[in-house]
């Protein structure tokens, strides 16, 4: 993606034309530090940028400009589904844009581009859903500036506001291709993965599971993105802008739902393009499509929910499934692999400084596939120095197909080798890693990231919170999300999924560096986009060591691991564990953000309120600005400080409000600028 990290933001307001040369060296001469400097103290002291990028002219003060997007809530007040709601729900949560849903009928009234500066319809417009008065007011906000996002635009009354005349649509569309526009909404998109998305495996189906559809257009609008059938031939716009006045209007030929929330349950008809270690945007490209019209909407000066816990562009979640005899057990053979493999891991993170997650499978029991190796001092050995130790099923097994179970199981009567069940491998499990931790269990993934239909509810019914149990390609996206219960899409749970990006199934000592440039690559995508990349390495010799006897230990592995840290630490990201992760992110998830800009004489400040609706603490809450800023003041009894152009909360309670004002201070670009230095 483009500009989108720290240091890029910075080149991107210094750079006339955004983009670096191949050779471009990353080094800054002192010469031209000096002149940054200077031209730095120089901005600070006139605070001309700010006014300059609004469009404001100077000496001519403004009004409040609001930075919540308004969505249109047609899907559940009109169709009477909440799939679509959902949907549009979840992406804009994920890219932590401010968003409130009045009602559909009277939400019309309230378009005021001053106050809203985007607004989303979030389901399909049929015929005669809407009347001449709200087509209106919706003409009125779009000539006044506003932008709308809507899909599947079929009203014909509707259609011109949007530069369309007609609209057809079938399930024989399987690819999204990308224009070459320079549009603001295509910013993030510049990576061929991301150019063309696919919607369905076209050799495997014939069909996809959702309608999509293509427009005939007017002359006054631009194609930003064309649908393909299953021969990838174009067979018309799928996406398309124009502009009215001075506003915009998108209009997609797709859904929310199918791109959303069918992939994040992974029921999808297999439009993954790989399974692990790759980078698979497909569905992340639309929500970053939306997090740039929302940018652009702001005229720059948006405030959103950063994706992370503090100044770091992305995080790296180092997570380990402890299921294998070496990894709870040492080896006394001198040629073998010495300490349980476990302990090696956790003395080499110790070194490094990180803290990961240990997923352990207590098997207890000998079956066919392997001998019991669940060992409690080794457990211990982990716990007491601090990592995070969370749960990886009973007996290691495929779950796909296991009855539920009672949920009412215990280590006492718990028969794993003859009634198996999905709750039985859950709950257990959880039983006994508590009695080493004494700590509550919430974390959990699947042996074999094997996802069983009911596992999210099951999950939240025996007390987990988190999961990591779909690879991040499988489902389309590389961000943290809220499991759906199994009812066809109706009911949210409490459980955070984070899919796994990155693993060792195919790590050899031959191949090590192979891999990690796979991991590397996925990194870099992922980190421009400030998605998440959760690593899973197993501290065991391996599979292909399995059938090769001069590989007896995992050093390869531990050598992979330290690479890969020290690569994401010299690429800004976070090194964190999966259970804190997941914390942080669900209880983002309930802050509550009122946001809104003043253009005053020579200077823009920020007015932001928060409310933590959640009933947990968060820690580490942090705001990404549209401008660098300096903090002017706040109200929070906990430190609040300004990094670039974030806003880092070291802590906000439950039910706590707490807001800032913040400026557009150009010295903010110091650290930005050392650090290409």
């Amino acid at each position: 993606m483009k500009s989108n990290t720290d240091s890029e933001r910075a080149n991107e307001y210094c750079s006339p034309d955004l983009k670096r040369p191949a050779n471009y060296s990353h080094r800054i001469p002192m010469s031209t530090l000096m002149a940054l400097l200077a031209l730095i103290c120089f901005l600070s002291a006139l605070q001309v940028g700010g006014w300059q990028k609004a469009g404001i002219a100077a000496g001519a003060p403004t009004s409040d400009q609001g930075l919540t997007v308004l969505v249109l809530n047609n899907a559940v007040d009109i169709h009477h589904e909440t799939g679509s709601f959902y949907a549009l729900s979840h992406l804009l949560n994920e890219m932590g844009i401010p968003f409130e849903t009045p009602n559909w009928y009277t939400g019309f009234s309230q378009l005021d581009p001053a106050v809203y500066p985007l607004v989303i319809i979030n389901d399909y417009i049929d015929q005669g859903e809407t009347d001449p008065e709200q087509e209106n007011y919706l003409n009125t906000y779009v000539t006044n500036g506003g932008v709308v996002i809507a899909p599947q635009v079929m009203d014909a009354e509707l259609q011109p506001l949007f530069g369309v005349t007609g609209y057809s649509a079938d399930k024989q569309k399987f690819f999204i291709e990308f224009t070459d526009s320079s549009d603001a909404s295509m910013r993030y998109i510049n990576r061929p993965e991301e150019m063309t998305i696919r919607l369905g495996h076209p050799i495997t189906y014939t069909e996809i599971y959702d309608w999509v559809g293509v427009y005939t257009v007017s002359s006054d609008i631009e194609v930003l993105a064309n649908a393909l059938n299953r021969d990838s031939v174009s067979v018309g716009p799928t996406i398309v802008k124009r502009t009215l006045g001075s506003g915009q209007t998108y209009t997609l030929g797709f859904s929310f739902f199918g791109l959303i929330l069918r992939s994040e349950s992974n029921r999808d008809p297999e439009a993954q393009r790989c399974y692990i270690d790759c980078f698979e945007p497909s569905a992340d490209v639309i929500r970053l499509f939306v997090r740039a019209i929302y940018e652009e909407a702001t005229g720059g000066h948006f405030v959103l929910k950063h994706t992370v816990p503090g100044p770091n562009d992305s995080a790296l979640i180092v997570t380990h499934d402890v299921d294998a005899w070496e990894a709870y057990h040492d080896d006394p053979d001198p040629d073998g692999w010495g300490q349980a493999v476990t302990c090696q891991f956790t003395d080499l993170e110790i070194s490094l400084g990180v803290t990961t997650t240990y997923l352990f499978t207590t098997k207890y029991i000998t079956d066919d596939y392997s001998p019991a190796f669940w060992y409690t001092p080794t457990v211990e050995y982990i716990c007491d120095k601090g990592f995070d130790c969370q749960s990886h099923s009973v007996r290691h097994m495929r779950m796909v197909t296991l009855p539920i179970g009672t949920c009412s199981e215990t280590f006492a009567d718990y028969d794993s080798l003859n009634n198996p069940t999905l709750c039985g491998e859950l709950k257990v499990s959880k039983e006994l890693v508590e009695a080493v931790t004494s700590k509550p269990i919430v974390s959990f993934r699947s042996p074999f990231l094997s996802f069983h239909r009911q596992l999210p509810e099951t999950l939240e019914k025996v007390g987990y919170q988190c999961d990591s149990s779909f690879s991040a390609p499988d489902v389309l996206t590389n961000y943290p999300y809220v499991l759906m219960e199994s009812t066809l899409f109706t009911t949210k749970t409490n459980i955070i999924e984070l899919p796994v990006a990155l693993a060792d199934d195919g790590l050899g000592p031959d191949n090590v560096e192979e891999i990690l440039d796979k991991w590397k690559t996925a990194i870099d995508a992922n980190a421009e986009n400030n998605a998440i990349n959760v690593l899973l390495i197993h501290p065991s010799k391996g599979l292909i060591c399995e059938s090769d006897p001069s590989c007896r230990n995992a050093a390869f592995k531990l050598y992979a691991e330290q690479e890969i840290i020290d690569y994401a630490r010299g690429k800004n990201l976070l090194v964190s564990d999966m259970t804190s992760f997941c914390s942080f992110w669900r209880t983002r998830d309930g802050v509550r953000i009122e946001a809104s800009y003043t253009g005053e004489t020579n200077r823009i400040t920020y007015t932001v309120v928060l409310t933590n609706t959640s009933s947990e603490t968060i820690s580490g809450l942090t705001l990404a600005l549209g401008d660098p800023i300096c903090l002017e003041s706040h109200d929070s009894p906990y430190a609040v400080s300004a990094v670039g152009n974030k806003i880092i909360f070291e802590q906000i309670a439950p039910d706590q409000t707490t807001s800032f004002t913040a400026a557009i201070c150009y010295e903010a670009f110091l650290p930005l600028i050392m650090k290409n230095y």
